[in-house]
């Protein structure tokens, strides 16, 4: 009788275990938690990766866009990560998309390689921060996918309408190694892009180039002789850093010292200044631009005649004047720069004491550390 009764509950017991199991199996969130837990899934947020692909997959539109970023931060954990995330390149809600795209653009190029031809159906999206977050994807894609995707990269920096979408597509091209530099031509264009308060194409056009190298130089010569004084001024001071060729690259800005731009009689004086050390010819275009109305192209100057030192003693008196009239940012860089002209700026001492009381103690700093240097 012991024995029927003990074999009765083993059997209920048997039952009642198979039920739980197979009712947690059915529960969709209690399924995952055991499966995940079984197979060993990286959790996040309390749930494993399959819930967070399941969730991308059937979820709500705000839950696709929470697993597209969870997903990012797991990782490439399981096979099914990125399947799922290239499907949702092709989901209905656009914040989806750009989720899905920023998330693969994360992963190691190996892991991403397959995503590449839905990333690039994904590049003709209306919606320019879907673009922006492919554009941006396409950086990590590595050198061995880097031909598939440099023709749309700088596609998109000659053609996309929105510029933020073009500097994030010149950044990608910085990081695909030797096959962006088919990219120099557009890049030297870019170089007049004016793009939005906010992004700035031709400044990032500009670090790509610098990034390049020697590779750009021949661009940047045939550049300096461009129509547009913006990219003839970019070329010439790109050309200042490249004193391993400048003995080619002398002669050919030499020319663009009587340039009717006076940008580019500035940025060609700097980098001849930068290659070859001579003041001669680019004293008189430094000392032009201490009067430039152009912020940039004044403080350019002025930092210059700083780095020449006493043989730019003739900028003294325009730098008195600066000191004594100009913005507090002048009246800083001139001081500053006083100070570095050693015994050739002792006239500045008077007003250099005057400086000391300026209302600005970056004004005042400078002075007092010019002081130290000029006076005895």
């Amino acid at each position: 009788m012991e024995d029927t009764m003990k074999s009765r509950l083993f059997v209920v017991l048997g039952i009642v275990l198979v039920l739980g199991a197979g009712i947690l199996l059915l529960v969709p969130p209690a399924r995952f938690l055991v499966l995940g837990k079984l197979r060993g899934e990286p959790f996040h947020g309390g749930w494993p990766t399959s819930y967070w692909v399941h969730i991308l997959k059937s979820g709500t539109s705000q839950q696709r866009v929470n697993a597209a970023q969870t997903l990012s931060e797991i990782g490439p954990a399981t096979p099914e990560v990125v399947p799922a995330l290239i499907a949702a390149l092709a989901d209905e809600e656009e914040f989806v998309i750009r989720g899905a795209a920023a998330s693969l653009g994360k992963f190691p190029p190996d892991v991403m390689a397959p995503a590449v031809p839905a990333l690039i159906r994904a590049l003709k999206d209306k919606d320019q921060r879907n673009r922006l977050e492919v554009v941006s994807a396409f950086g990590n894609v590595g050198e061995q996918n880097a031909k598939e995707v440099v023709p749309l990269l700088i596609e998109a920096v000659r053609k996309d309408p929105d510029a933020l979408t073009r500097v994030f597509a010149i950044v990608s091209l910085k990081q695909l190694g030797p096959e962006a530099q088919a990219a120099i031509p557009t890049l030297i264009e870019a170089l007049k892009d004016p793009g939005s308060q906010y992004a700035h194409p031709a400044d990032e056009a500009k670090g790509a180039l610098e990034a390049f190298g020697p590779a750009a130089t021949p661009a940047l010569l045939e550049a300096i002789h461009h129509a547009n004084p913006r990219i003839r001024a970019a070329a010439a001071s790109l050309l200042g850093n490249q004193r391993a060729e400048a003995q080619k690259i002398v002669p050919s800005l030499t020319p663009l010292l009587k340039d009717q731009d006076r940008s580019v009689r500035l940025m060609a004086a700097q980098a001849l200044w930068a290659l070859d050390r001579q003041t001669r010819d680019t004293l008189p275009i430094f000392l032009e631009a201490l009067e430039d109305r152009d912020y940039n192209n004044c403080m350019t100057a002025v930092i210059t005649i700083g780095e020449i030192g006493p043989e730019a003693g003739a900028a003294v008196p325009k730098l008195i004047t600066m000191l004594q009239n100009g913005s507090q940012f002048h009246r800083k860089t001139a001081a500053g720069t006083l100070g570095r002209l050693g015994p050739a700026a002792q006239a500045a001492i008077p007003a250099l004491r005057v400086a000391l009381k300026d209302e600005d103690t970056g004004v005042s700093q400078e002075a007092a550390a010019a002081l130290k240097k000029l006076e005895p």
